[in-house]
């Protein structure tokens, strides 16, 4: 199954080393894509690669996270069995209004 990560602390090293450990960790089981949204700098990031896999994940995070201490979203994906496991699929997905990450199936 998918783990969403949500993180909020008071301080940007104690955020960024919380989420670099929760995507390290879920991505030993789901390591069909892996995601990160950062409110404050509005950047989202994602990619089809387990975390474990991506080269430079801590660089990643530092930009898509900057000096931020607030909210973060994250998400390691197991796909469901025929969904394809490409970069478009990964979590989180963004709208015009929205982004979005969840666990099971949308239709």
């Amino acid at each position: 199954m998918c783990q969403l990560i949500y993180v909020k602390t008071n301080s940007t090293l104690l955020t960024k080393l919380r989420v670099h450990r929760a995507l390290l960790h879920g991505s030993t089981a789901n390591f069909d894509g892996t995601g990160i949204f950062s409110p404050k700098t509005g950047l989202l990031w994602k990619t089809r690669l387990g975390a474990s896999k991506v080269v430079g994940i801590g660089e990643t995070l530092n930009k898509v996270l900057g000096d931020s201490s607030k909210s973060i979203i994250a998400h390691v994906r197991a796909a469901s069995r025929g969904i394809e496991v490409v970069d478009s699929n990964a979590h989180p997905f963004e709208g015009k209004r929205f982004v979005l990450a969840h666990n099971g199936r949308l239709w």
